[in-house]
């Protein structure tokens, strides 16, 4: 078999502002290198329905960022969700749907998590 690979992270929360450190190493606790931080900024949320966050992963002098929509909605989007995003620069076309990328939705496997 190959090498496993452990993720010994800790989470720093303020407000809507989530900062990950991680380390990953072996079974032994030995670094195997890619350490890092990510941020995960939550721009806009009711709560209940829909949020908005803004993922961001530095990687040397360039970093990943990511924004994602949240939705409980099985079939469209929260009403709120596109002017939210319009007011940050936004646009929910720009957006692709986990559906068009061939994800499967398990309604039943999500209603499950969502109670836990």
């Amino acid at each position: 078999g190959g090498t496993l690979l452990f993720d010994k992270s800790t989470v720093n929360a303020n407000g809507g502002k989530y900062t990950a450190s991680y380390k990953r190493v072996d079974e032994t606790g030995k670094d195997l290198g890619n350490s890092g931080t990510y941020t995960v900024t939550v721009l806009d949320t009711d709560n209940e329905n829909y949020a908005i966050t803004h993922l961001c992963v530095p990687s040397g002098d360039d970093f990943f960022e990511l924004y994602t929509v949240a939705n409980r909605k099985k079939d469209g989007t929260h009403d709120s969700v596109k002017s939210s995003l319009t007011s940050s620069s936004l646009d929910l076309t720009d957006f692709t749907s986990t559906k068009d990328l061939g994800c499967k939705y398990e309604e039943e496997k999500a209603k499950s998590l969502l109670t836990k």
